[in-house]
């Protein structure tokens, strides 16, 4: 496994393992397929000006220009399709673990005992969010040192509450709690 927490703990049996969504995705990637067809929009658009502006992308600065440019959206899709597919939440019989990709060379691990999760709860905000079932997932614990883990974009948002939830009762009935 790719997650260190996870090998700390050859025992954990993972229950539940949730990514983000692919709307969530598409809408990110969507910026960057965008971004890919501005060079060729502006090329149609400056050509409507006549033949000196036709000639302009004949130069070669206009191809380093547009080259450039390309391997920068590209770069940008590798960066939001590298975030969309290690962003995830991992439910264990112990423990709930959320795994944030911040940038391709910087990943946020937040790993949460269930026995003392206090609290979890999820938000989701807008028509698609709606419609799609995608939404965000707020867990704290309580103690001397409280966390709090959040997670956007997750799929069945409320599903993923119940399970941590429940695992949770679990883990507290196991350990004689409340």
């Amino acid at each position: 496994m790719l997650i260190p927490e996870l090998r700390s703990h050859p025992d954990e049996r993972v229950l539940l393992e949730v990514r983000k969504h692919w709307f969530v995705f598409l809408v990110a990637a969507g910026t960057s397929f965008a971004l890919i067809l501005l060079p060729f929009v502006a090329a149609i658009l400056l050509s409507a000006f006549g033949p000196s502006a036709i000639a302009l992308f004949g130069t070669p600065y206009w191809t380093i220009f547009a080259a450039l440019w390309l391997l920068l959206t590209f770069m940008h899709l590798a960066t939001v399709w590298t975030e969309y597919v290690l962003d995830s939440i991992i439910v264990t019989e112990k423990r709930v673990i959320f795994i944030e990709q911040k940038a391709l060379f910087s990943r946020e691990v937040v790993s949460l005992r269930l026995e003392l999760v206090q609290d979890v709860t999820v938000d989701t905000e807008g028509i698609f969010a709606t419609l799609l079932t995608y939404g965000t997932v707020h867990a704290e614990t309580a103690g001397a040192e409280a966390n709090l883990a959040v997670m956007h974009g997750i799929p069945d948002p409320g599903h993923v509450k119940d399970v941590i939830l429940q695992q949770s009762a679990v883990c507290i009935r196991e350990r004689g709690g409340r």
